[in-house]
C-alpha cells in the first residue's frame, strides 16, 4: 500500500513513500514495518482520522502531525468579477522579491515546521517552487503587485476545469493593505474568463489568518486532511 514518491525521494535525498490511511483497512504498524524492511526514511501518512501518536513511537525514530491541510474552494458557476489588470510576468530568474516572497508563503509548510528537515531543505524546495513557477512549467499566471519597483505581492495560478492557486504571499511590510484581496480577485477573473468551474487553494488550519482571509473572499472549506510524518 505504500506509494513510493520518486520526486520527493530525489529532491530530499532519502527515500519517501506515502500512505493513505483514509481506507480503514489500511495496518498503520505493518505499513510502517514494511517501510522500515525497505529502506525507507520517511513515510507520509495521510487521512482524515486522528492517529494516536503513542502507539508508534516505539517503533519509528519520530511521528508527528505536521499539517492539517485544509482546500478552500469557490464556485465560479453564473459569477462575474472585474480584473484588476495585475502584471503577469514569466521570466528564467528568481529576484530576492520573488525568492523572500516564496519564503513567506510558505512559513506554516511541513517542510519548514518538520525539523527533521533541514533549513535550506525548505528554502530548496520553495526556491524549485517559484522558479518553475515564473518560467511557467507549473504554473500558468504569476500575477503581481509592484511598490517602488519592488514585487510586494505575488500569487501563481494553475488554469484548468478547476483552477488551483498555488503560492500566495504578500511581504510582511506591506500586508494590511489589501493587497491580498487584489491578488485573489485576479485570480477569481482569470478563472472565469477560462469558464473554469470552481478555483481552490490549499493552506494550513494552523494558519488561522490565511483561512479567515478566504473565508472573508468568499470561500468555503472542502477537505482537512491530517498530515503525518513517520521517520524510520
Amino acid at each position: 500500500m505504500i506509494e513510493y514518491l520518486g520526486w520527493d525521494s530525489d529532491f530530499f535525498q532519502k527515500k519517501i513513500g506515502k500512505v493513505d490511511i483514509t481506507d480503514e483497512s489500511i495496518n498503520l504498524s505493518r505499513e510502517i514495518e514494511v517501510a522500515y524492511n525497505e529502506g525507507y526514511s520517511l513515510l507520509y501518512a495521510f487521512g482524515a482520522c486522528e492517529i494516536d501518536l503513542n502507539e508508534y513511537k516505539s517503533v519509528v525514530r519520530e511521528a508527528n502531525l505536521v499539517d492539517k491541510k485544509v482546500i478552500y474552494k469557490i464556485d465560479l458557476q453564473d459569477k462575474q468579477f472585474e480584473s484588476n489588470y495585475l502584471r503577469d510576468v514569466t521570466c528564467d530568474e528568481v529576484s530576492a522579491d520573488f525568492e523572500n516572497l516564496a519564503y513567506e508563503s510558505g512559513k506554516y509548510s511541513r517542510f519548514y515546521l518538520d525539523k527533521n528537515f533541514e533549513s535550506h531543505d525548505f528554502r530548496r524546495l520553495y526556491y524549485s517552487w517559484i522558479q518553475k513557477s515564473l518560467s511557467k512549467q507549473i504554473a500558468d499566471r504569476v500575477f503581481i503587485i509592484e511598490d517602488n519597483e519592488h514585487v510586494v505581492g505575488m500569487v501563481t495560478l494553475k488554469i484548468a476545469e478547476t483552477a488551483q492557486i498555488g503560492l500566495i504571499a504578500v511581504s510582511a511590510g506591506m500586508q494590511g493593505k489589501g493587497y491580498g484581496k487584489l491578488l485573489i480577485n485576479e485570480c477569481l477573473a482569470e478563472a472565469v474568463k477560462h469558464h473554469c468551474s470552481y478555483l481552490i487553494v490549499p493552506t494550513q488550519y494552523d494558519n488561522r489568518q490565511a483561512c479567515n482571509f478566504y473565508e472573508k473572499c468568499g470561500f468555503s472549506i472542502q477537505s482537512i486532511t491530517n498530515v503525518y510524518h513517520f521517520w524510520l
